[in-house]
């Protein structure tokens, strides 16, 4: 349920922009460990107790629709810059390895807060009372949709121009923002609302 969760997911767009333009492996290991700490947080709150949560999640959804709104106008608006792999070129430029994994591993974990695979991983651990097989399954989940969709979107680099791929990844993570705010601020409009 997590795995299918998440292919549409806010944090697993994020994951294809950011593995469109750097390397896939650095974008797959900060992203599951961003996703791996996110749902460290949610079965910790599942535990807990839901009714905590309850009260910040319209606020941690919007959160999460305005920064993927953000990403995407960055990505359109965005200059090319050159991708070096790791170690290449100048020592600034060997940075660029850890600078790719923090930034896929912040924007996992912040754009993962409030989704609804955490969501769910709250609800199933305030349900069984299982935190390790809860945490286990669900990050299991979303580091195999992570490793798909780095690895993906690295076929999509090799053979999309950049520009054209900027502005349609970058259009994605805005429709999918909005989306985001929309339907938490009017959840009767989602397809699945009683």
């Amino acid at each position: 349920m997590v795995a299918i969760l998440q292919l549409p997911g806010k944090s697993n767009f994020g994951v294809i922009t950011l593995a469109a333009r750097h390397p896939y492996r650095d974008v797959f290991l900060g992203a599951s460990v961003g996703l791996g700490a996110a749902t460290v947080v949610s079965v910790t709150l599942g535990y807990a107790a839901e009714t905590v949560l309850a009260p910040y999640l319209l606020w941690v959804k919007v959160a999460g629709g305005l920064v993927l709104m953000a990403f995407g106008v960055r990505e359109i608006l965005r200059v090319p810059d050159p991708v070096h792999e790791p170690g290449e070129g100048t020592p600034a430029v060997a940075h660029t390895a850890r600078q790719v994994r923090l930034v896929a591993l912040s924007l996992a974990f912040l754009l993962e807060m409030g989704d609804n695979t955490q969501i769910l991983a709250i609800v199933f651990v305030a349900s069984t009372g299982n935190v390790l097989l809860v945490f286990a399954a669900a990050t299991t989940a979303l580091v195999l949709i992570t490793a798909i969709s780095s690895r993906g979107a690295g076929y999509l680099q090799a053979h999309v121009p950049e520009e054209r791929l900027r502005v349609v990844l970058g259009g994605l993570l805005v429709a999918v923002g909005l989306l985001t705010i929309l339907f938490t601020a009017l959840p009767s409009l989602l397809p699945l609302a009683g």
